[in-house]
């Protein structure tokens, strides 16, 4: 049965899952197709893996699960207008989009964690140098953690993020929420351009963080218009779309 809290969409029963999938697929064949490149040189014809490569493997290790989480949730609606999406499959849509996001910052925060260390590899000699790069570590955990301390606090009980049949459930204000993504992509941004800027030696690698930011910026002009027409299966495509281009630039 089509939900009846829905307001009729401005337009017809399409789709933009195809968009979804295809875009996010193609960025992670790239960024996993390295990052498998990147381990088997070095562990060919010995082992020389440092702390770098197994923080970036535990990035690509969440970031799976995100990954495999969102196609969940495209499979039960997430593309689609809410009005034309049966309420059992909105629910599960929403679901599992929710738990897509909370891995997301530590992917994002490892990516990070593991430039920072190969920095501190190139310039071992440098104290401040590697003290920046410790100081840049500790701060994108943080933001791992206020990041996802703000997502487990959205609505009490956090179910009602996904089910919103119980009527006394109590949620974060839509105007907080927004605030929160955009101090959220401020900081990233600022971390961006830190990692990015700090060795400019190895402009062209660190140059993907700059573009990484980009896509960082571009998903906050999505962020006002979210939440605002009720069609959230439909409105967090803009927004799903950059922060994954963020995350396989990382």
């Amino acid at each position: 049965m089509e939900s009846t809290t829905t307001p009729a969409p401005p337009g017809p029963d399409v789709s933009k899952a195809s968009l979804v999938v295809g875009t996010i697929s193609f960025l992670h064949l790239i960024s996993w197709t390295l990052y498998a490149a990147r381990v088997w040189t070095r562990m060919r014809p010995i082992s020389r893996l440092f702390v770098d490569d197994y923080l970036i493997t535990l990035a690509v290790l969440f970031d799976l699960a995100s990954y495999i989480f969102l196609m969940i949730a495209v499979h039960y609606g997430i593309g689609r207008h809410n009005y034309y999406v049966p309420t059992d499959q909105e629910v599960l849509a929403e679901k599992w989009l929710f738990l897509s996001q909370p891995v997301f910052p530590w992917s994002l925060a490892f990516s990070k964690m593991s430039i920072a260390c190969m920095l501190i590899r190139i310039r071992r000699d440098q104290r401040v140098w590697a003290w920046g790069m410790y100081f840049i570590m500790a701060f994108v955990v943080l933001i791992a953690i206020n990041t996802n301390v703000f997502q487990l606090s959205l609505c009490r009980p956090l179910w009602a993020v996904w089910d919103h049949s119980n009527s006394e459930a109590q949620c974060m204000d839509m105007t907080v929420a927004q605030t929160s993504i955009y101090v959220n992509s401020a900081l990233n941004v600022v971390t961006d351009f830190a990692l990015s800027l700090a060795k400019i030696a190895v402009a062209f690698m660190m140059g993907l963080g700059i573009f990484a930011s980009s896509a960082c910026i571009a998903k906050t002009f999505h962020v006002k218009d979210y939440g605002k027409t009720g069609d959230s299966l439909m409105d967090c495509v803009p927004i799903t779309i950059w922060s994954m281009v963020e995350m396989q630039l990382a």
